[in-house]
């Protein structure tokens, strides 16, 4: 299934490599690491994975994990980044450098 249109036509989000870009993101004005970095490997795979327009049943179908499990994911990953929805969660992860 194709990842959701970002807004611009034809274009898609898409994950940067996991490793390179989670712990070079620029840090915040005030000298404090990017909420991201508390995330877990796991919550952060997850993380990138909705961000980039994923939905909950694909990504546990992708990772061999059950929805729920996935949908837990989610909440704890909006929580320690302070957002509220998907939308929130993609907005940020734009604005880190997360994905493209």
């Amino acid at each position: 299934m194709p990842s959701r249109p970002s807004g611009r036509e034809g274009n898609t989000l898409r994950p940067r490599r996991l490793n390179s870009s989670r712990h070079t993101c620029h840090q915040h004005g005030d000298g404090e690491q990017p909420l991201h970095l508390s995330l877990s490997d796991r919550e952060y795979q997850v993380f990138c994975l909705i961000a980039a327009g994923r939905t909950i049943t694909d990504i546990s179908d992708q990772l061999s994990l059950s929805v729920k499990t996935i949908s837990t994911y989610r909440s704890r990953i909006l929580t320690k980044l302070n957002l509220k929805t998907n939308a929130d969660l993609a907005r940020y992860a734009v604005q880190h450098r997360i994905v493209e």
